[in-house]
């Protein structure tokens, strides 16, 4: 695929270039208090058993080709129940390595664990299994952690860009895996989804589709839940009944491409992220920013 640099040098690309190229950086404000509410009522669905030994009779056979195969001989039996056998951990400590330790690490106060343990109604449960109980209230903290970090979150310029001269001059892609495009700043797109791919259909079937660029995977916008690359970057003309130009000033926006716009269908952190790149677009840099099928 080969860059067009008489797309590049025109002056609604650059508008465009220079409407989305800005590097932003976030802060996050969390209502600590809130956090702490809905962390214990999640903690209350969770089931914590007590720790125990269990054995259970199964005979391994292995065929010619060297697979094993277990098969169960007989039910699950409890050898030992390990309730009281060990010392109580300290809760706090065990839920600050264990946050320590995820990807990203994740850093809360002392006072903050503590208090979700003095008002949980599992108390028991702590005692009885408290490794267990950490490692529940960590994975419902970070889930909860995550959806509170995107709402609060606040992006600003911080003076540097995304340089035109980074895109490149040209790069492979297979065959099977590439759209012949008129309107792209490349003349042609790779895709990695039939939706991409029906997506690009239909921008070079679209009249008013002035130009377009799907956005390489070095441009990232910052999240707490990972970096986010946005799919496209559009130029629009404005047309009429007729289909003729308006002349209108162009509408430049981002553009990202699910298959469905239901965002309960989405992996929760599709969702963050696609939040996240709303707020940069829009609120920092002042772009259209759009969710599409």
């Amino acid at each position: 695929m080969t860059l067009r640099k008489e797309f590049v040098l025109k002056p609604e690309f650059k508008e465009l270039w220079d409407r989305i190229n800005s590097k932003t950086r976030y802060s996050v404000r969390i209502d600590t208090e809130k956090l702490i509410e809905e962390t214990v009522k999640a903690i209350q669905g969770i089931e914590i058993r007590p720790p125990r030994v269990v054995i259970r009779k199964a005979r391994v056979n292995i065929d010619d080709e060297g697979a094993f195969e277990a098969i169960q001989l007989s039910s699950a039996k409890t050898l030992v129940d390990l309730v009281g056998r060990y010392a109580l951990p300290n809760l706090a400590e065990t839920m600050t390595n264990l946050l320590e330790k995820t990807t990203p690490p994740v850093r809360l106060s002392r006072r903050t664990l503590i208090e979700i343990v003095a008002r949980t109604e599992k108390k028991a449960e702590a005692l009885d299994n408290p490794f267990e109980f950490a490692s529940s209230v960590v994975r419902v903290l970070k889930d909860k952690l995550a959806d509170f970090l995107v709402n609060g979150i606040q992006y600003e310029k911080i003076g540097k860009w995304y340089e035109m001269s980074q895109l490149e001059e040209a790069f492979e892609a297979w065959q099977d895996y590439v759209v012949p495009a008129r309107h792209s700043v490349y003349d042609a797109v790779e895709w990695e989804s039939n939706q991409e791919r029906e997506f690009v259909e239909g921008l070079e079937r679209n009249r008013q589709v002035r130009m377009y660029i799907k956005l390489p995977r070095w441009f990232k916008v910052p999240t707490p839940v990972g970096d986010y690359n946005p799919d496209w970057a559009i130029v629009w003309e404005h047309h009429d009944e007729h289909g003729e130009p308006t002349g209108k000033p162009f509408l430049y926006l981002v553009a990202e491409t699910k298959s469905t716009l239901q965002k309960q269908k989405w992996r929760p952190d599709e969702k963050r992220k696609t939040d996240c790149g709303e707020k940069h677009f829009q609120e920092a840099l002042g772009t259209k920013y759009r969710i599409v099928t």
